[in-house]
């Protein structure tokens, strides 16, 4: 805004100030100065008439004009002053400065009236004889008859136009002062606070840093004071503020459930990075109406539901991602207030797409477990119940129908070894799983090869190991071997009778890559995602009586449980390679 600036404000004040105190003074110097005068000269006057009164004893009656002009004359010479004689009625008879027949009638004039009235008139004005401002004193006579005294005004003009000129040079000189001493009071008042200003401007650009020093008056070291003090809990609630702020961006940015607001238009307020991926949206999306960022007919309806009836709500819906890829969302949405009134729509999101597929692996789970241990139960059952009812003849027979429950009670135990020790590394109680350090590579395959060997060897298999002896990684290698006797007893399994497995061990940057291949039927691509499940089972697989189908699902936890990871490679009727991949050592 607009405004007087404070100095000129200062100095105009100052000057004026010595204006109205110095101007009233010289006007009534003035005045003092003309009564004085005045007075003075009616005085003097006075005295010139009265001594005039006092050479007509007897008064003017009697005497002609030239001898009332010739005493009037010579008064004249004596005392500069002009006098007049006048009688009662008002006729001139006589004047030491003109001729008193061309003179009007004075009986009206005021100082004339108030001499015939017995005082001493007197009077100022124009003289329309002389043109000129005259100060007339007048006095009876003893006959009654009036002397009149006068004197030209002209020296009290000249000493006041003298007064005048000194007076304006003693403001102009004075003024003159004041404005040097406005100035610098002016500055000394208007620098601090510009100062104060500058720093008040720095504050509320947000640069707390400055401190305005304490100086000058008392009150601005005060204000300095409070500034400065001001400006450090400023910047240490601002500082805090912004910490919190940084705090709450860093928590909402990671939360792992989406969270998305949008005003009353519709238009995005609040989105962060969860949501954003959930939904797919861009990382532009403040200010941009979620019709425009999200095609999506179920989210959309969530939150127009939300806006119109007042009433929280809960859906799943069904999101496209990239490569034909659909995500499962959970969305609840609520209603924001703002003092009283409808502010927009908030929804809290959640990716359940993991949860349904676990879900569904658990069924799948307990449905291929209770699969898998019926057909051993059921195979004991009936060797048992066979033995028991018909009591077959012959040692043979008994030894065969128990040979298979004793086969069958064997898997049921491997399949229990191998969920207890799923169970062990998925809780953390397996400690074996930590016990890791950097170990040579190539015992631990030979350690494999060697527990493969019969099954090996039963089958006409030949098992080839490219490996450097010196090679090593971080691992434990108890576990790598039981990775490896599961990689390699599948490869046995399902290769073809009299084919070669490769075991190949190689440096692949910071990490060592294990590669296990066979020349089995290969793995369509639908299946490879899921053969690390728990008892999952290819349709259309050939069914092997050995194993108990845990044990990819045991390779993935061991390579996970050590930093490495486990993948496949493969295609229908080119074998398979499974790869684990361990941290290298130095």
């Amino acid at each position: 805004m607009g405004g007087v600036r404070i100095h000129i404000a200062v100095i105009a004040a100052v000057v004026l100030s010595g204006l109205a105190a110095m101007l009233p003074l010289a006007w009534s110097g003035a005045g003092i100065l003309s009564s004085f005068y005045n007075e003075m000269t009616a005085r003097e006057l006075e005295s010139g008439a009265r001594l005039l009164a006092l050479a007509l004893p007897a008064g003017i009656d009697g005497k002609t004009r030239e001898e009332l002009g010739a005493l009037v004359r010579a008064a004249r010479a004596e005392s500069h002053a002009r006098y007049t004689l006048v009688r009662k009625d008002g006729i001139v008879v006589a004047d030491s400065d003109e001729d008193a027949e061309r003179m009007e009638n004075h009986l009206n004039r005021p100082e004339i009236k108030a001499a015939l009235a017995g005082e001493t008139g007197v009077g100022t004005r124009l003289s329309p004889t002389l043109g000129a401002d005259w100060l007339y004193v007048a006095t009876k006579l003893a006959d009654g008859n009036v002397i009149r005294a006068a004197s030209a005004m002209e020296g009290l003009n000249k000493r006041l136009a003298q007064w005048w000129t000194k007076a304006l040079a003693l403001v102009a000189g004075s003024l003159a002062i004041l404005l040097i001493m406005a100035l610098v009071a002016s500055h000394l008042i208007s620098k601090p606070i510009a100062d104060a200003a500058a720093c008040a401007e720095r504050y509320a650009g947000g640069d707390f840093s400055y401190r305005l020093p304490a100086t000058g008056a008392a009150e601005m070291r005060r204000l300095a004071g409070s500034l400065n003090s001001m400006a450090g809990e400023l910047d240490a609630r601002f500082k805090l503020v912004d910490r919190q702020r940084e705090e709450m961006r860093v928590v909402f940015d990671n939360m792992s459930e989406g969270v998305l607001a949008v005003d009353e238009t519709g238009r995005v307020i609040l989105v962060n990075g969860a949501a954003r991926a959930i939904l797919t949206l861009p990382e532009n999306a403040y200010g941009s109406p979620i019709e425009t960022l999200s095609r999506n007919a179920d989210l959309l309806d969530a939150i127009r539901e939300t806006a119109s009836s007042d009433r929280p709500s809960e859906r799943e819906i069904r999101v496209e991602h990239e490569a034909a890829r659909e995500a499962l969302v959970q969305v609840h949405t609520a209603r924001i207030r703002e003092d009283g009134r409808n502010a927009g729509v908030l929804a809290a999101l959640r990716d359940v797409s993991r949860l349904r597929q676990l879900e569904i692996m658990r069924r799948d789970f307990v449905a291929n477990v209770s699969h898998e241990l019926r057909t051993p139960i059921t195979a004991i059952q009936g060797s048992l119940e066979t033995i028991l009812d018909e009591r077959p003849a012959g040692a043979e027979k008994i030894a065969e129908f128990v040979e298979m429950a004793l086969r069958n009670t064997k898997r049921m135990g491997a399949i229990i070894d191998d969920l207890l020790f799923l169970a062990g590394m998925e809780s953390g109680l397996g400690k074996e799983a930590e016990k890791v350090g950097v170990s040579s590579v190539l015992p631990a395959v030979n350690e494999a090869i060697v527990l493969c060997g019969e099954d090996a060897r039963s089958r006409k298999n030949v098992i080839e190991v490219d490996c450097d002896a010196n090679l090593t990684a971080v691992m434990n290698p108890r576990l790598v071997v039981h990775a490896l006797v599961n990689l390699l007893d599948n490869a046995i399994k399902y290769g073809p009778e009299g084919g070669t497995i490769a075991v190949q061990v190689a440096r692949d940057g910071d990490r060592v890559r294990i590669t296990v291949s066979d020349q089995g039927p290969g793995i369509a691509p639908r299946h490879q995602s899921r053969v690390f499940e728990r008892f999952y089972r290819m349709n259309g697989a050939p069914r092997v009586k050995k194993g108990s189908g845990l044990g990819l699902a045991i390779v993935k936890h061991i390579a996970i449980a050590q930093g490495g990871d486990i993948r496949l490679e493969s295609e229908i009727g080119a074998g398979s390679r499974f790869i684990l991949s361990l941290p290298g050592g130095k």
